[in-house]
């Protein structure tokens, strides 16, 4: 192949030659390929856009995708009783040491 294109532009000098030149012709790059196409059959072209939107519409509302999954948080909870004392001295005497282990979780809140 390479004799057949140095042969040919040997021959360019000629006019016989310059014409077997332009005869042989490279194949365009596959993009220039695709755009004639495209601009060759414009209804087509239109067609398959709609085609591909169409399944992207049907793609998008057949996927079982939830936007607020169903997550179950884990929760402690910590109920005392000490007869006989008021609320405030129940929390602070018995229920405030038994809720500090549980608050080693850095994502655990007080309630």
């Amino acid at each position: 192949m390479l004799q057949a294109n140095a042969a040919a532009r040997r021959r360019a000098g000629t006019k016989a030659g310059a014409k077997r030149h332009a005869q042989i012709r490279r194949k365009p790059p596959r993009n220039e390929r695709l755009l004639a196409l495209h601009l060759k059959r414009p209804i087509a072209t239109t067609l398959l856009g709609f085609a591909v939107a169409l399944a992207g519409a049907l793609g998008y509302w057949w996927l079982p995708v939830s936007s607020l999954p169903q997550v179950d948080f884990p929760t402690i909870q910590v109920t005392t009783q000490l007869p006989g004392a008021n609320p405030e001295t129940t929390a602070n005497l018995v229920t405030a040491p038994l809720e500090r282990p549980a608050r080693t979780d850095p994502g655990a809140g007080r309630a």
